[in-house]
This record gives structure tokens, C-alpha cells and sequence, in this order.
């Protein structure tokens, strides 16, 4: 633990170091608590918009017939009647989006009423819409009024006729857009988790190894490995499990930094998806996550510090960044694209993050495949760090 902490020390005592800590916990706070609120401001400005959109619905009948249904579509401020229209030209105009509903009265309409037989009404529309939703209401709750006008005419009670009253709230523009949002961020959590492990985990990594190895080398202080009574192998691996632990914090705050944001109440109409989000990002979660991060940053060290190992400076750095962009490619794809989680992306390295965050939040893991998912990291860490190992024996 000694030679760990002075690794440490020599870690620490860099300006940048309290910088990239404080940024690992910053950045994701303020970015997805800027992200919530205003993505509230932008629900309720689609729900103001759907409630005061009005919608172009053409009217043909003969004559007056339907005046009564006529009157009640022209009270609701959300439709615009259009009259003037036959019917070839009604469907035209329907099938290119210019009129969102079509309505078709029967030429015997209102005496079909007064004889309390069926009167008839057709209507033209291109998709389950909005617009469709609106006029069926008004048409239904003219026929409720129809139908309670003929019961108290026949003399017979309500109870008979209409046994069961039902009173309609129609949500639908407000829920539709809550669960569409919702849907949206529900499956691009997993993604944006497995990128802040990644980012800054890979950071920390490689900020940690540029101090404790290359740093050092490039001071002179290599001299020290072929002198020092520890043997390289202890030198090395103290090393690197300091370089992993430097990731493992750093993954750890910019965690802790989403949560952070998340946990903040918020008003209006985005509370409901931050509830959400907490209830499938709880803190049982969180620890789950940071227990597959223990074993991920020693994968990270290892993987970057092979690059430098392996090749001249100027080589390992251009394929350092290559392979970062191309993980970072595969790892936001194996986010958003897995359906299911199998032995075999628990132990397909960097890719079984995405994996593992994707099921975790959709409560497909259990604690074995928990523990398998944390045994595929590990293994991997060790593997790239033995070949690290073998590597810096030369030095």
C-alpha cells in the first residue's frame, strides 16, 4: 500500500490531475441537468403546440342537414370547417395532407334522427391522427346527447337505456408526447452511461499512465528499474493497479455527477421522467455499474498502455486514437442496438459495458450474470497486462 500511495503522490502532485477530477464530476452534472430541464421546456412547448393546433376538416352535405353537428364542430376552436367540397376533390385533398378529416353527411340525416333510426356519417383521413381523435370526440358527444334526448322522448329511465355513464379526460396529446420523450431517453440512458465510463475512464487511464510510466522515463528515472531491489514486476503491477484506480475514480464521479443530476426535483411536466429514470437508474444500479468499473479500469490501462509499449511514440498515438474512435463506435452501437445479454458479450471486451448497462436497466441481469460480466472484464485486464508485464521486463 506504500509504494501504491506514493504513486500516487507523484500523481496527485500534477496541476492537471484536480482539474480532470473535478471535470469528470462536472461535466456530466451540468450537461444532463441542462439536458432535463430543457428537455421540459421542450415537452411542454409540444404539448402547448398540439392543444392550440388546429386542424383543416372539410364538410359535405346537402343542404342543412347535419346544421346541428355542424354547429358543434365550428364551437371547437381546433377545427376549421371547410365547406364547398365534393367528394372527388374531398379525397384529393385528404390523400396530399391538406385536409386532415373528411366529413360526409348522409342526404337523410336529420329525419333518419327524428325517427330515432340510424343516420349516417362518413369520414375520409389518412392515419389514426390527432385531428381524426378530435372530431370523433365532438361526434361522439353528440351522439350522447342524441341518445339521452330519444330516452327522455320514449319515457323510459336513463338506466335502462345507458346503464353506464362514462365521463372521457382526453390526455392523449400530453401522454403521447410524456411516453415518446420517455421511450427516447429510456434507451439512450444505457448509451449515455457506457460512454461516460468509457470517456472518462479511458482519461483518467491514460493521463495516469503518461505520469507513472512515460513521464518518468523521459526524466531519467528508468535508471530506477534496473536498480531497484522490488524486481519490474512489482514496479510494474504497483503501476498499474494505481493507473486503474485513478480510472476507476474518475468513472466513479462522472457516475455520480449523472445521478447528482437526476436526483434534483425539477418541475413541470419532465418530474414524470425523472421519476423514471430514477426508478430504473436507482442507487442498487449505480452500485452494479461501479462494480463492473472496478475490473474495466484495469482493462483500460492495459489495452492503452500496450499501444505505447508496443510501438514508437508517434505510432502508438495515432493508433491509440484510432482505436479509441472505433471502440467508441462498437460501444455506442452494442448500447442501443442489444436485445438480449448472453455469455458471450459478457466476456467480448469493451463491448460487454454496453451490454451490461443496457441489460442491468432493463432488469434482464441477475447477480450471476452480474458477476460473469465482472469476470469477462476482469480477464481480459489481466490478459493485457501480462502481455504489458512481458513487455516492460525488457526495458
Amino acid at each position: 500500500m506504500s509504494l501504491i500511495s506514493k504513486e500516487f503522490k507523484a500523481i496527485t502532485r500534477n496541476s492537471r490531475f484536480a482539474w480532470l477530477l473535478l471535470m469528470s464530476f462536472l461535466i456530466p452534472f451540468v450537461v444532463f441537468f441542462m439536458l432535463f430541464r430543457f428537455s421540459g421546456q421542450l415537452i411542454q412547448q409540444q404539448i402547448d403546440g398540439t392543444n392550440n393546433k388546429k386542424f383543416k376538416v372539410a364538410w359535405i352535405s346537402k343542404g342543412t342537414e347535419g346544421s346541428e353537428l355542424k354547429s358543434k364542430l365550428k364551437n371547437n376552436f381546433q377545427i376549421v370547417l371547410i365547406d364547398s367540397l365534393d367528394e372527388e376533390q374531398l379525397q384529393e385533398t385528404v390523400e396530399v395532407d391538406s385536409i386532415s378529416v373528411g366529413i360526409i353527411i348522409a342526404e337523410n340525416f336529420d329525419s333518419s334522427i327524428a325517427k330515432q333510426e340510424k343516420a349516417g356519417i362518413t369520414l375520409y383521413f389518412k392515419g389514426q391522427g390527432r385531428a381524426l381523435a378530435v372530431v370523433e370526440k365532438t361526434i361522439a358527444a353528440y351522439r350522447r346527447e342524441i341518445s339521452k334526448r330519444n330516452i327522455k322522448d320514449s319515457k323510459l329511465p336513463d338506466g335502462i337505456v345507458n346503464p353506464i355513464e362514462i365521463t372521457e379526460n382526453d390526455l392523449s396529446s400530453i401522454q403521447e408526447i410524456i411516453d415518446n420523450v420517455s421511450e427516447m431517453l429510456n434507451r439512450t440512458v444505457a448509451v449515455l452511461l457506457s460512454l461516460l465510463l468509457y470517456i472518462f475512464g479511458v482519461m483518467g487511464a491514460r493521463f495516469a499512465l503518461n505520469q507513472l510510466f512515460w513521464s518518468e522515463r523521459i526524466s531519467g528515472v528508468g535508471m530506477y528499474y534496473q536498480q531497484s531491489v522490488l524486481g519490474k514486476s512489482r514496479i510494474f503491477s504497483t503501476k498499474i493497479i494505481t493507473a486503474s484506480l485513478i480510472s476507476f475514480v474518475m468513472m466513479f464521479l462522472s457516475i455520480l455527477g449523472f445521478a447528482m443530476a437526476i436526483s434534483i426535483d425539477q418541475g413541470g411536466i419532465i418530474q414524470g421522467i425523472i421519476i423514471q429514470l430514477k426508478e430504473m437508474l436507482h442507487w442498487t444500479n449505480i452500485g452494479m455499474i461501479m462494480l463492473m468499473a472496478l475490473p474495466l479500469g484495469l482493462v483500460f490501462t492495459g489495452f492503452w498502455a500496450m499501444f505505447r509499449f508496443l510501438f514508437a511514440d508517434r505510432l502508438a498515438g495515432f493508433l491509440a486514437n484510432l482505436a479509441y474512435l472505433i471502440i467508441l463506435i462498437l460501444l455506442v452501437s452494442s448500447a442501443a442496438l442489444s436485445t438480449s445479454f448472453s455469455y458471450s458479450s459478457a466476456f467480448t471486451p469493451f463491448l460487454n459495458l454496453g451490454f451490461f448497462i443496457k441489460a442491468l436497466m432493463s432488469e434482464e441481469l441477475g447477480v450471476q450474470m452480474i458477476f460473469i460480466s465482472c469476470i469477462g472484464a476482469l480477464l481480459w485486464g489481466l490478459l493485457f497486462n501480462i502481455i504489458n508485464s512481458m513487455i516492460f521486463r525488457k526495458y
